[in-house]
């Protein structure tokens, strides 16, 4: 796999709750989504372990949605 992870990653489940993603099993209900961001339960069918490789941090900036009538203020 070209995109790894660490093991501290949270991962959004099913349930809204959050777990570290090396505790998610075979069988686990996570959040998935599509190309267009609708969400939907995934249930895991496997996982992987491709040992200790170089992580990256990735920092999404966050978003709001503005009214019309607050964009007129």
């Amino acid at each position: 796999s070209k995109h790894c992870l660490a093991g501290n990653t949270l991962v959004r489940m099913a349930d809204f709750t959050v777990k570290p993603i090396r505790d998610i099993r075979v069988g686990d209900w996570v959040l998935g989504a599509d190309s267009c961001g609708k969400t939907f339960a995934v249930q895991v069918v496997n996982t992987f372990n491709n040992g200790q490789r170089q992580c990256y941090k990735t920092v999404f900036r966050q978003a709001y949605l503005q009214s019309a009538e607050e964009s007129k203020e």
